[in-house]
């Protein structure tokens, strides 16, 4: 088990290596995006856009992509904001 935490959004990755090849990953995700003290369509659809995020950035680690990497977290800080924008 590999466990990534990221500086951001308490973003936590733990990856596990794979039986077969040794060299893949699969894993989970967990971070504080999720927004879970309001009802409605405007939450249903930023949890549905945080979902995404977090399944590329899994995904993303989990192909050997370095998701410490400060202009990746740059990235990641830019997809939120705009969700956070367009929602506002």
């Amino acid at each position: 088990m590999k466990t990534i935490t990221l500086p951001i959004f308490n973003i936590v990755l733990n990856l596990q290596e794979s039986q077969e090849d040794r060299l893949w990953y699969s894993g989970t995700i967990s971070s504080n995006l999720h927004e879970t003290n309001h009802e409605g369509i405007e939450t249903c659809f930023y949890n549905d856009q945080i979902d995404i995020i977090e399944a590329m950035i899994l995904a993303h680690a989990c192909a050997g992509i370095d998701v410490t990497n400060e202009s990746y977290l740059n990235g990641i800080q830019t997809v939120v904001d705009k969700i956070q924008n367009d929602l506002a």
